[in-house]
């Protein structure tokens, strides 16, 4: 069941960034996907678990992705590699996951 729930926070054109805070609800998931980048361009992702408990849902990333302050962000490119949030079971009580999650597009270098 995916259920999650996308709020914008912040955006520009001008610098092709966006900021979005993303709630995956207990029993909840975020389908396996990859977000296509304009041409010319990469997309690169920071997601930071906020709010989060043991039972919480987990984010995978199905290719090279750095991984910080104890498992709780990671930074990967969106645009290469496939990523979702898996499903935990339904506990009672809030079991939410919650996500800052910051993307950005970057000029690709050019191979001389």
């Amino acid at each position: 069941m995916s259920g999650y729930r996308k709020m914008l926070l912040a955006t520009s054109k001008l610098f092709k960034f966006d900021c979005f805070l993303i709630k995956v609800p207990d029993g909840c998931a975020i389908p396996e996907h990859v977000d296509p980048a304009i041409d010319g361009f990469e997309h690169h992702r920071l997601n930071i678990a906020i709010v989060s408990s043991p039972a919480s849902s987990k984010m995978h990333v199905d290719g090279p992705a750095k991984i910080f302050w104890r498992g709780k962000a990671i930074l990967f490119r969106p645009d290469l590699y496939r990523h979702r949030v898996e499903p935990h079971p339904i506990f009672s009580g809030e079991q939410a996951l919650y996500l800052l999650s910051i993307g950005w597009l970057k000029k690709k270098q050019e191979l001389v």
